[in-house]
């Protein structure tokens, strides 16, 4: 059986428009009708299908950096409770040496330090104190171009994510249900994640499968 995104028949490549986006605030983006798949069920995401496209558009523009890179183009941002991109991250294992160096592991190795900074409603508490930099990322939603594997995922779900919005899945390494379902069973002390599968699914496959035949040519 043939990965997912190697079976869409659509071309995608990084351009210097897409590659310059990569550290701008959100952008209205080309609204697609996305394949919605539900697994573990928790709370509703707090924004709606449009602005769902609009953030995994922020995360495609990641993915292209990486593509840039020659790094497998996987793109990722972290949205707090408030709409705000607190964290940007993309695909940098092979230059950073580092098999861990995942988009969405990136990105929540950034959030503590620049959730503050950014968003100027995440500073304080609800008692009006400041509020302490903390690796607890509860209310945030985590927008990724694939599917997280089991790594990223289980790190979700250590930092108390509140939803997970993915594009293309994934069925090498998909930990939400395409190769293993790491949700299926409820989790003991964090069940109230939820995870949202399609959207942009097409652009987000192309892309991988536009990289996939690049390198097959470069060999």
């Amino acid at each position: 059986m043939k990965p997912a995104f190697l079976v869409v028949n659509l071309v995608a490549t990084p351009t210097r428009a897409s590659v310059s986006r990569c550290s701008q605030e959100p952008v209205a983006a080309r609204r697609t009708k996305p394949t919605t798949i539900f697994r573990h069920s928790g709370p509703p995401l707090p924004t709606g299908a449009q602005t769902h496209d609009a953030y995994m558009q922020e995360a495609i523009d990641e993915a292209h950096c990486a593509y840039a890179a020659l790094e497998v183009p996987i793109g990722a941002v972290l949205v707090c409770e408030h709409g705000q991109i607190i964290a940007r991250g993309h695909n940098q294992v092979e230059s950073q040496c580092d098999v861990s160096a995942h988009a969405e592991l990136v990105c929540l190795r950034r959030a503590p330090a620049e959730r503050a900074r950014i968003c100027p409603a995440c500073r304080e508490n609800q008692s009006g104190t400041a509020r302490p930099a903390s690796w607890r990322l509860t209310g945030c939603t985590l927008y990724c171009t694939l599917e997280p594997c089991s790594m990223c995922l289980s790190a979700a779900l250590l930092a108390r994510l509140s939803g997970i919005v993915y594009g293309a899945p994934d069925v090498r390494l998909g930990a939400a249900g395409s190769w293993i379902d790491l949700l299926r069973v409820k989790h003991p002390f964090h069940d109230s994640i939820t995870v949202q599968g399609g959207v942009r699914r097409t652009q987000c496959a192309a892309l991988m499968r536009s990289f996939f035949r690049m390198r097959r040519t470069m060999r």
